[in-house]
């Protein structure tokens, strides 16, 4: 019993600290520049250029931090922490979801399974607690014939009709993102791209171990062009996976620096970028300002 009480009591203290934490940084919250929020492709959405992706988070309070200083994008999935971390995103959207942007993904199995689609956007929909969906995207495409799916235009196309998405697109983890864009573009409904882009042109997965990925950064940036000029709004994940940056000569490399230099790119509307801490969402957000 006295362990039961130690345990609630730490418990106890440590949401307290959050939520002082949290309040005494509010006091010094610095109102974000909206004239640097960018348009998301054909979508029309007004887009922070950095994104707050919860799936290295567990605490509601860090999504909230991040909200306060202008962010209105998160990113999170279906198949992340078998959907408790759409669970969590809910929880700090609660109250504030007409502010925010939400994108999520179904799992890229449900590709040729329309049924399978649209439970899975019912079972995000439950999770997330809102009644639509801003971006749904096919989760780790690698293939071209998965975006060619029938199956996958039809489950989309009617979950936009019911009013369940608003918009849809898909995410790729590979080095041939630039094909994938094309053979997007040539498909002609895709609204979003989700693709890895960064300083060093590859990435290192952070969980998956031995998973490497690098690409023609020159090629990759055509394409990205090419599918901005028909209209697909572009998100750059796997952007501190390159490591510190110095973004001009007088400054020290650090992971801000690193997500300047994909910020200069106009063709990129937003970045998914992981933040797990307070001192993580300052100094990343710190770009809005």
């Amino acid at each position: 019993m006295k362990r039961r009480l130690s345990l609630k009591t730490a418990v106890a203290g440590l949401v307290g600290f959050a939520l002082t934490t949290r309040e005494s940084l509010a006091q010094n919250t610095v109102a974000p520049n909206r004239e640097k929020y960018r348009t998301l492709g054909k979508t029309g959405l007004k887009i922070s250029p950095v994104g707050f992706g919860p799936n290295r988070a567990d605490i509601p309070n860090v999504a909230r931090r991040a909200f306060d200083t202008g962010v209105n994008f998160i990113d999170t999935g279906r198949m992340y922490e078998n959907g408790r971390n759409e669970e969590m995103v809910g929880q700090a959207t609660n109250g504030i979801r007409d502010r925010l942007i939400i994108q999520t993904k179904v799992p890229n199995a449900l590709k040729t399974d329309p049924a399978g689609i649209a439970r899975s956007i019912e079972e995000s929909l439950r999770a997330l607690r809102t009644d639509y969906i801003d971006i749904m995207l096919l989760h780790s495409v690698s293939d071209e014939k998965d975006l060619t799916s029938p199956a996958l235009r039809e489950a989309f196309e009617k979950a936009k009709k019911a009013g369940k998405i608003r918009f849809c697109g898909f995410s790729s983890h590979q080095s041939n993102a630039h094909s994938l864009l094309r053979t997007a573009v040539g498909e002609g409904y895709f609204d979003v791209a989700m693709v890895p882009y960064n300083h060093a042109g590859k990435f290192d997965h952070t969980v998956y171990k031995g998973f490497s990925v690098s690409w023609n950064q020159t090629e990759l940036e055509a394409a990205i062009k090419d599918a901005v000029t028909a209209g697909m709004g572009i998100v750059a994940m796997k952007t501190c996976s390159a490591g510190p940056y110095a973004f001009s000569p007088d400054e020290k490399p650090s992971f801000p620096g690193g997500l300047k230099w994909i910020m200069k790119n106009p063709d990129i509307s937003a970045m998914a970028v992981a933040m797990a801490n307070f001192r993580e969402v300052e100094s990343n957000t710190a770009l809005l300002g």
